[in-house]
């Protein structure tokens, strides 16, 4: 088998991180989302934001009026695929999430 076919196959086998992540301005609000990959979700909005269309107004006006440097952008809690299928992970993920969302009693959602 030739090294890209199985890099592919690698890259289809290995357990996703799945998680909750944050946006916080420290001037302003935050904002928080969940996904089957922080990471990519993270980069996703980033890419929307910087090109002004994000779905979420109010953290479009506040990264237009700040400007990337005023956020801080990270991972706050993460979850594995382990046996599970993906709609238990789905639910783990929900739960998890619905906890930070009482924690960060005034975030927003992404």
């Amino acid at each position: 088998m030739d090294r890209k076919k199985e890099l592919l196959m690698e890259y289809r086998r290995r357990k996703r991180e799945m998680g909750v992540y944050l946006f916080e301005c420290a001037e302003g609000g935050s904002y928080i989302g969940r996904a089957d990959d922080p990471k990519s979700a993270i980069n996703k909005n980033v890419f929307q934001l910087k090109m002004r269309c994000h779905p979420n107004k109010r953290l479009q006006k506040e990264w237009s009026e700040r400007g990337e440097a005023a956020f801080s952008v990270r991972v706050l809690d993460s979850l594995e695929y382990e046996e599970e299928t993906k709609e238990e992970c789905a639910e783990e993920l929900a739960m998890l999430f619905d906890d930070w969302m009482r924690k960060m009693k005034n975030a927003e959602v992404v």
